[in-house]
C-alpha cells in the first residue's frame, strides 16, 4: 500500500481541524482505507480563511496524489474530473486503474504533453538571443 497521510483532520478522522500539521497513518489495508476515505470524503474546510481543509496526501511509487474532502465527495488536484467518490479514489490509489483512465472514464481527453512545443520554442528564442549576440 502507498504511504498515507492526512492534514486538517482529527486522529479518529470525525472533525474537520483545520490544522496544516501532517499525520503518518502508517500501514492501511484497502477496507481501512476505504473507511477513511468515506469519513474525510464528508467533512468541509472549517469556516477560518486560513484553515487547512481535510485531505489526505498518498504517496505511491508512480507520484503522488492530494485529495480533499467535500460534503460526501473528494477533490482531487491531480485529476481533469476533479470531483470523485470515495470508492473512485480507492481504485485510483490502490493502482486499479490510472489518474487518466479515471478522467477518460468521465469523458475528458487525457492531458498532452507538450514538452516538445516548449522545447522548440525555448530553442528558436535561444537562436534568435544568439545571433542578436553576434549582430552587435
Amino acid at each position: 500500500m502507498p504511504k498515507i497521510e492526512t492534514q486538517g483532520v482529527s486522529q479518529d478522522y470525525k472533525v474537520a481541524t483545520g490544522s496544516y500539521d501532517t499525520i503518518d497513518r502508517g500501514d492501511l489495508s484497502k477496507e481501512e482505507l476505504a473507511e477513511i476515505l468515506k469519513s474525510i470524503s464528508k467533512l468541509s474546510a472549517p469556516e477560518g480563511d486560513n484553515d487547512c481543509p481535510p485531505a489526505i496526501l498518498v504517496n505511491t511509487s508512480d507520484g503522488s496524489l492530494s485529495l480533499f474532502g467535500d460534503s460526501g465527495m473528494l477533490n482531487c488536484l491531480d485529476s481533469i474530473q476533479e470531483v470523485m467518490s470515495p470508492s473512485e479514489a480507492l481504485k485510483i490509489i490502490t493502482g486499479e486503474i490510472s489518474i487518466e483512465e479515471f478522467d477518460i472514464s468521465k469523458g475528458h481527453e487525457p492531458k498532452k504533453n507538450n514538452s516538445a512545443i516548449v522545447f522548440g520554442v525555448v530553442l528558436a528564442l535561444a537562436i534568435i538571443i544568439a545571433g542578436l549576440g553576434f549582430a552587435l
